[in-house]
Parts: structure tokens; C-alpha cells; sequence
């Protein structure tokens, strides 16, 4: 297995063992990187981050969630707005409160990585079902 390529989201990934190092190109949010390692840079560290779901934050959205609806409930108490209008005014209410749970949308996201230390970082995602393939790729990077 000398290329080994992922997929995260709309985050790729491609690593190949060439003769002398690593390519890597990483599409990352259509920011694309590519550039060579060679193995003499290439150190026998690995780290690997986990990133857990943040309660705090998850909080912080229900919270902005339940303000909203309080305060669409107030405004429609306090002016006495029909019907319709009441629904316009709980879409604007809303909108901003929708934009901050869609801001925190990707910190909900629980995401591992695995760091192979070198001059340039190679850096391979690391879920459950890339274990295995990441965990050999490295593997054969320290036999070449």
C-alpha cells in the first residue's frame, strides 16, 4: 500500500511513499496544499489529537435557541400581533439564532487526527474505520 487517500466531509486527503519521501496534498475547505517529505525529515513521533464534543457550547446554543423563542413570546404578548405577523416576527427572531447553532456546527463535530512528526506536517484523519489503513501507512513509511 504505497497511496493511501481519505475523506472527511469536503476534506480530503492523498499520501503517496515515493522513492525518496511522502506527497501529500491536502484539500482542505478547497485550500489545497501539496508538497514533498523526505523520509530523512520524517521523525519516528506520532500523536494522535481527540476532539470531544464541548458541553459548555452545546449550552450556549440551546440557550441562544430558547432566548429567541422567549423573546418572540414576549414581543407578540407585549404588541398583540396577529397571526401571520407573529410568524414573521418569530422567522426574524430566528434567523440569527439558526446562524449561531450553524457557526457551532462544526465544533460539535467529533474528529481525531494522527500526526506523523516531520519538517512538513503529515497529518492523517483518524476515525474508526481509517485506523487500520493510517496505522500501515505509517508503517511502511518507517521500513522505506
Amino acid at each position: 500500500m504505497n497511496i493511501l487517500k481519505q475523506k472527511n466531509g469536503r476534506n480530503s486527503k492523498y499520501f503517496e511513499i515515493l522513492e525518496d519521501g511522502v506527497l501529500v496534498k491536502d484539500n482542505f475547505a478547497k485550500e489545497v496544499q501539496e508538497y514533498k517529505v523526505n523520509f530523512t525529515d520524517i521523525q519516528d513521533d506520532e500523536t494522535v489529537f481527540r476532539k470531544s464534543k464541548d458541553l459548555v457550547l452545546l449550552g450556549i446554543v440551546i440557550s441562544v435557541v430558547f432566548n429567541g423563542i422567549f423573546l418572540n413570546i414576549i414581543i407578540n404578548e407585549s404588541f398583540d400581533l396577529s397571526g401571520s405577523m407573529s410568524m414573521f416576527v418569530f422567522a426574524l427572531i430566528m434567523i440569527p439564532a439558526l446562524v449561531v447553532v450553524g457557526l457551532c456546527n462544526n465544533e460539535f463535530r467529533k474528529e481525531n487526527s494522527k500526526n506523523l512528526v516531520a519538517a512538513k506536517p503529515i497529518v492523517f484523519f483518524y476515525t474508526k474505520k481509517d485506523m487500520m489503513d493510517v496505522d500501515l501507512f505509517i508503517s511502511k513509511i518507517k521500513e522505506s
